[in-house]
Formats: structure tokens, sequence, C-alpha cells
């Protein structure tokens, strides 16, 4: 059996912590399938003490295939390791891990590339005013309600600006007809003045008062519809006459 060297199995013992499965190390390596198998199996039972993997690397080597499956390796794992880390220290908790994503997501302008130039644009926003974040935040979201309360303002006042538009233009519609009434107005007063002048006419050719010829004019209207009357009334009975003239 062929002897196998001590860096063919560090190697195999590599590929295995950085996720490969057993086949993939054995095509990697040309190690036979059973050697991978007793390696991995002797770093399980500490037979390389100067690795520290007893008890530690299936954790590690299912760690390392969940890194695979994202696409990641552990040069990237440990740099968000240490990423997290640079958060926690801060006080950014893992629970409002996501909240802080949003957040930066929020002030950063596009392309993304430039979130950190706007990250020490705030860093020195900070520093000129001598604010807190914590200040920072409070102040824009203050001044976020202002905007609002002056964006709900414009829209008011759009409102009113429409209604006084719709009010001057029922105003203009009520001038015009307020000077179309007037012009009535004159006509009718111009038709009741010559009404007046004839009957002062009349009655001054008649030898009576106005007020008596307007009650002479009052009886002869009303001698009209007497007359009227009469004259329905009569055609009526000339009506049945004639009706009783056909039946016999």
């Amino acid at each position: 059996m062929r002897q196998i060297t001590f860096g063919k199995k560090m190697e195999a013992l590599e590929l295995y912590l950085g996720g490969f499965s057993t086949n993939e190390i054995v095509d990697k390596t040309g190690v036979s399938k059973g050697a991978v198998i007793s390696i991995i199996k002797d770093a399980r039972e500490g037979k390389y003490p100067q690795l520290e993997l007893k008890g530690r690397i299936d954790e590690l080597h299912n760690l390392a295939v969940r890194l695979r499956k994202q696409n990641l390796d552990l040069v990237q794992a440990r740099l968000g390791f240490s990423f997290l880390q640079r958060l926690l220290g801060v006080g950014v908790e893992p629970e409002r891990l996501e909240e802080w994503i949003a957040f930066c997501s929020e002030i950063s302008p596009t392309p993304p590339d430039d979130f950190i130039t706007a990250a020490m644009d705030l860093l020195k926003v900070k520093k000129e005013t001598d604010l807190s974040y914590t200040d920072l935040v409070s102040q824009v979201r203050e001044l976020a309600e202002e905007r609002q309360k002056l964006t709900d303002t414009i829209g008011d006042l759009k409102v009113t600006e429409r209604r006084s538009i719709e009010l001057k233009a029922k105003i203009g519609e009520n001038e015009k007809r307020l000077s179309e009434l007037k012009i009535e107005r004159s006509r009718l007063e111009a038709e009741v003045s010559s009404l007046n002048s004839f009957i002062r006419k009349r009655s001054q050719a008649l030898g009576i008062t106005p007020d008596e010829l307007e009650v002479k004019l009052g009886e002869l209207v009303n001698l009209d519809e007497e007359i009227a009357s009469k004259h329905s009334e009569y055609n009526r009975l000339l009506g049945e006459i004639e009706a009783l003239n056909e039946r016999h």
C-alpha cells in the first residue's frame, strides 16, 4: 500500500474543511476514498493535535458547506465575522441588523459604491455640528415632520387656490348677470314711465284722475272676462240645441 505523505493528508483535510465532499477530495488529490475517510477519522480523534480539530472538524466542514452554497469562502466569512464584531462594538445588535441595513440603503446614494463617501459626509456633519448621532437623527425626524406639515399646508393652499378660482369665475358670472338685470330694469322702468304717461294723458282726455282711470280699466277687464264667460255659455247652449235637433 502506497504511503500517503503528510502534505497530502493536510491537503485532504484543508479541502474537507473547505466544504468539499470526500468524492471531490479524491478527484482533487488523487488519494483513494478509503484513505480520505481514514484521514478525516484521524482528525476527529485528535491525531493531529497541532491542528486542534478534535470534536470540531465536522462542525467546521458543515459551516464550510453552507458557505459554499452561498458562494462564499472562509476568507469572506472571516471578513464578515470581523465586520459583525465591529457592528456589535458600535451597538448594532443582531436583531437590529435589518434595520441598520435599511438605514444604510436609505442614506446610500446611487450607485451604492459611494456609500463610504456618504458615511464620511455624515461623520463630517457630526463633527461640524458637535451633535451626536442620536441628536442628528432626532433633528432629521423633526425636519421630516416639518417637511410633511409644509407639504400638507401646500396641498391645502392648492385646494384653496382652486376654490378661489372657482369663486372668481362665479363672481364673474354673477356680475355679468347683474349687468344684464340692470339693463332689463332700465328697459322696464322706461316702459312703466311710458305707461304712466299714457295713463295721465288718457285720464286728462276723459276728465278723470289716473286712479279713477285704473278703476275703470279694472272694471273693463272684469267686463271682458264676464263677456267671454257668457259667450262660452252661449256656445255650449247652441251645442245642446243642435244635439236635440239631431235626435228629432
